[in-house]
Formats: structure tokens, sequence, C-alpha cells
């Protein structure tokens, strides 16, 4: 049997995206969040060129500083669209950003589909949004993914240059994830998409680190180690 992955005190994540906000409906309570135990979420900015600033809805600013503000540690995701250039893409999320402050978590591209095209077209995206991500920041940004897309659509044990960037899985129903070539492990696991978390409504991605404990998850943030 293999052993489980989730253990008491790991230090624990969302994730979350306009899914989790509707138009008119209430928004996460980062407060709620904060005094639940979580530590860090991760808010998606943009899908592809489009950013996520809604009228009446989800707005990734607002809910970065309201998170921030709440003590939690903060990053932010693009779902990669392939039908857009990956540097392109890339250059949209970092001028969003701006300088990363304290307890800002390295940002991360979400890689999940082919978006109806040749998967090397949708490899060469994706190494073009990491080579400027990288090149902006000075340091590896982070990969989210699935294993069985990873390595059954994308064909990505091919990609060595993806295998530098820390990895966060996306793999539900099992004690520990599958880690897909060319990594050989993950520092964050996206456990469930079914989550309930006190201060979202409604399901809830929940995640975990893996690298250690809070302290080491901050020294990370913080490009320390």
């Amino acid at each position: 049997m293999t052993a489980s992955r989730l253990r008491a005190g790991q230090p624990r994540l969302i994730d979350v995206s306009p899914h989790q906000h509707r138009p008119g409906g209430r928004g996460p309570d980062w407060a709620a969040v904060k005094a639940s135990g979580v530590v860090g979420v991760y808010l998606r900015a943009f899908e592809g060129k489009d950013l996520d600033e809604h009228p009446g809805g989800y707005s990734f600013e607002r809910h970065r500083r309201a998170a921030l503000d709440a003590g939690l540690m903060v990053g932010a995701y693009q779902y990669l669209r392939a039908r857009h250039p990956g540097a392109w893409q890339a250059d949209l999320l970092m001028e969003a950003l701006g300088d990363l402050g304290p307890g800002e978590l390295p940002p991360a591209v979400d890689v999940e589909t082919l978006d109806g095209r040749p998967f090397v077209e949708v490899q060469a995206c994706l190494l073009s949004w990491l080579a400027r991500a990288r090149a902006i920041l000075g340091r590896e940004p982070v990969v989210y993914t699935y294993p069985s897309f990873w390595a059954e659509q994308l064909h990505g044990a091919v990609l060595t240059e993806a295998g530098r960037c820390p990895l966060w899985i996306a793999h539900y129903g099992t004690p520990s994830p599958r880690i897909p070539s060319p990594w050989s492990a993950a520092s964050l696991w996206q456990h469930t998409g079914e989550g309930h978390q006190e201060g979202v409504a409604g399901d809830c991605d929940l995640n975990v680190w893996l690298d250690g404990d809070e302290t080491a998850l901050r020294a990370w943030a913080e490009g320390r180690c």
C-alpha cells in the first residue's frame, strides 16, 4: 500500500478563479480563510491574454490585495492558451504583477489543454512562456498540470527545460500524486477540486506544500531556496 503524502501539519493552500466568485455573488472571505489555518492562495490572473477583472464579480487585483492584507501568502497563475504566443502571455502577467512584494509566491503557468492545437505547438508555447517568465523574474516560475495530460496529450517528458521549474501537480483520489517526467518530485499537490473551505462558497481546490514546513514555504516564496 502506498503511504499517503497528506499529513497533519503540512502547509495548506487553496487556489481560486472566477469559478469561486460569480458576478453578483459573494467572493472569498480572506480573513475566514486565514483563520481556518490556510497559509496561502494562488489566484488566477489571466486566461490566456484576458485579465481576470470582472465587474461585479471576480477581480484578481482586489483579491490579491485583500488576501495579502489578511496575512496570506499570495501567488498568481495564468491559464495558458496556445492560440496566443507564450512569451506575450508571460509579458502580460509579469506587467500586471510588477515587482513581487513580501508574502508573494512565484507565478505559475497552468497547462492543461491543447486548445485544439498540435501538441508540439503547445510545447513550444509553454517553453516560450517559461523562458520569458524566467528572464523577467530571475528565478524559476511554477508549472501546474495534470499527470495524464502532461504525459499522454502534451507528451511533455521531453521538456527538460520545464523540469527545472517547481511542479504543482493536480492528481485526485490517490494517496500520493503521480509525478510525470521530467520531474522526480512535486512541490505543490492539488489533491482535490471539490474541497470545502471556510470563507469560500462552493467547491474549492485544496493543495498542500510538499517540500517541508511553513518556514520552508516562506523561504521558497522569498527566493531563499
